[in-house]
């Protein structure tokens, strides 16, 4: 089961987010979907990741693209009533939601400070110590180059 599985690395920044030690295994499945969807995508799109509640937010097997978000060339928000009926049913079903996965313009690989603002919201709304922010650049073979950054309660 392992082998379905890639090992995606947690990065880290000064003072507004912080790194681990551990890695991330994003299932290959969800890895494709970051490629086959935001990789076809202009930047600024996304949504979240989950993963099975016994794992401790190590295992990401499950993506649900924000299809509504609204987004422009250098800001992506949540489409917040869409997508907690959905975050809330995978929840129902023993998931975890572990963070959000976006796209930003080439240049900037790290969370904008309205993705911590994001990502403390919903900590806040699900009572989360810690929250992945995954921030993706397109490739020119619409690949995405993949960035995590864990974002921890205030």
């Amino acid at each position: 089961m392992r082998t379905n599985f890639k090992k995606a690395s947690i990065f880290k920044a000064r003072n507004k987010y912080d790194s681990v030690t551990d890695s991330l295994i994003i299932s290959r499945e969800v890895s494709e979907k970051f490629d086959i969807i935001l990789g076809s995508q202009a930047p600024e799109c996304g949504g979240f990741m989950l993963g099975p509640k016994d794992a401790d937010g190590r295992y990401i097997d499950e993506f649900i693209y924000d299809i509504s978000a609204s987004t422009s060339s250098n800001a992506y928000s949540p489409d917040i009533h869409v997508m907690t009926p959905k975050i809330n049913n995978s929840l129902s079903r023993n998931r975890e939601l572990i963070g959000m996965m976006h796209t930003h313009p080439k240049g900037c690989p790290t969370p904008s400070a309205a993705d911590i603002e994001y990502a403390a919201n919903i900590m806040d709304s699900y009572g989360l110590d810690s929250f992945i922010v995954g921030v993706g650049q397109v490739c020119r073979n619409n690949t995405v180059d993949m960035h995590f950054y864990k974002v921890y309660r205030r």
